[in-house]
């Protein structure tokens, strides 16, 4: 799967853990940002455009770890291979 094919799936999952129309995409220089608000805290979560070969791998696992730290009950986890 290619790195923008895995950013569209993340930004997706994200924006649908993400209040009702708090989603938003930020890029002022540099690396994409998701901002949101996820159960009435705003928080960010920053994108590659241009990763390295164990980018699928290594965004997987930090998009774990950002999911479980959100005020959610039962956060669900992230796969690409869904």
């Amino acid at each position: 799967m290619k790195p923008v094919q895995v950013n569209r799936t993340i930004v997706s999952f994200l924006e649908g853990l993400a209040d009702e129309g708090t989603f938003r995409m930020r890029k002022k220089t540099g690396h994409p940002v998701c901002v949101a608000s996820y159960g009435g805290q705003q928080r960010t979560f920053t994108l590659c455009w241009t990763p390295g070969g164990n980018y699928q791998r290594y965004v997987v696992g930090t998009l774990n770890k950002f999911v479980r730290s959100l005020p959610l009950e039962d956060p669900p986890r992230f796969s690409i291979y869904n």
